[in-house]
């Protein structure tokens, strides 16, 4: 999940260190629907993240786009996010 092809390296995927899984594809109706999961970082400091993009004007390219913005932010917004400790 760190070796993604160029063609597919939007949102999270173009990061080093970052796995990252996308999906895509037109709905019945001919809409894409963009979506990412991804792990940043390791150990007790990683973050797992989910996002998803159904651009208004319907297009792959749009909605890739959306999710660059998206990743952006995370990355800009990292530190004030809530975290939880999964440690037993």
């Amino acid at each position: 999940m760190q070796l993604v092809a160029p063609d597919q390296q939007w949102g999270f995927a173009g990061d080093a260190g970052v796995a990252a899984k996308g999906g895509w594809g037109p709905e019945p109706d001919g809409v894409y629907l963009v979506r990412q999961i991804a792990l940043l970082g390791a150990g007790a400091d990683s973050l797992g993240v989910a996002i998803a993009a159904k651009p208004s004007d319907g297009s792959f390219a749009t909605g890739t786009a959306v999710l660059d913005q998206l990743a952006n932010w995370v990355g800009d917004h990292r530190e004030e996010l809530p975290k939880g400790d999964c440690g037993g």
